[in-house]
């Protein structure tokens, strides 16, 4: 029983560190494809915006970004330049 305790906080944990993944949500009235990575804080922002630099090699505006502390993630919202 204590090891099935152990391995299921250990998976749990290892959920927290999965690598954000961009997902496409819409095109905009410009016919551009907006995009969102949602980052665990263990990645922290910073690793979005890189996600979202290899997305939009010639640049990205982001249109939102937010965090939720209770679930330990940062999202970002962007569209290529």
């Amino acid at each position: 029983m204590k090891k099935l305790v152990i391995a299921s906080v250990l998976l749990l944990g290892a959920c927290k560190m999965i690598p954000p993944m961009t997902k496409t949500l819409y095109t905009d009235n410009d016919n551009r494809v907006v995009y969102s990575i949602t980052c665990s804080s263990f990645y922290g922002l910073g690793h979005c915006y890189e996600k979202a630099h290899q997305a939009c090699p010639n640049g990205f505006k982001v249109v939102d970004k937010s965090k939720k502390y209770k679930e330990n993630e940062n999202t970002l919202i962007f569209k290529c330049n």
